[in-house]
């Protein structure tokens, strides 16, 4: 037991996921399971905060996977982006999206992409914790958030997330943070932030 608490508290060591690995998981449906009930309520109250949050916001979601979160946001955005790094999983976030007038995709690295406007909202779902610096990514993403606008983030609560979420808690005003758990014991901590005061 003693151990495990031990394992549990170490840092999680940062491991590269090349495109290809992205690219292979989502043609294999290794990911269909988001769409499962199990997912619903985390998915749920990432809805109801952008609903609360704005009443028709423009929405940059990094780290999109297929385009779940697009299909349960519509139609309650003015302009939803989302990016990945997946081609598979942008080609079917197209193919699947619920509406294309006032939604995009663009398969890309987070870490280079440069988005062409400003957001009431940017979401970072079950994605931070696989980039090296989870921080320096939600702040360069900051710059396009608008001055009213807010960042919603979900991490699963697990040794590879303790990173992201400690930093975050420490960088970030937050508005609310909620932990869910699912029946099958997986916890998730979902955060609403505001940008942090100039200096």
């Amino acid at each position: 037991m003693f151990a495990q608490a031990l394992w549990a508290s170490l840092p999680h060591r940062h491991r590269e996921i090349t495109r290809s690995v992205w690219d292979e998981q989502y043609a294999s449906g290794a990911w269909d399971y988001l769409h499962s009930v199990r997912e619903a309520a985390r998915y749920g109250l990432i809805v109801g905060y952008c609903r609360n949050l704005s009443s028709c916001p423009a929405v940059l979601d990094v780290g999109c996977g297929d385009g779940l979160l697009q299909r349960l946001l519509f139609p309650y955005y003015s302009n939803y982006l989302g990016i990945d790094l997946s081609e598979v999983a942008i080609v079917h976030a197209r193919a699947s999206a619920a509406d294309a007038a006032s939604t995009s995709f663009a398969q890309a690295d987070g870490r280079e992409y440069v988005p062409p406007g400003t957001f009431d909202l940017i979401i970072f779902n079950e994605c931070l914790y696989y980039f090296p610096q989870p921080v320096e990514l939600v702040r360069r993403y900051q710059r396009y958030l608008r001055d009213t606008g807010a960042i919603i983030v979900s991490n699963v609560i697990s040794r590879r997330s303790h990173l992201a979420r400690t930093q975050l808690a420490a960088a970030y005003r937050q508005l609310d943070r909620v932990t869910l758990t699912s029946d099958e014991g997986v916890s998730w901590e979902l955060r609403v932030l505001r940008r942090p005061p100039e200096p």
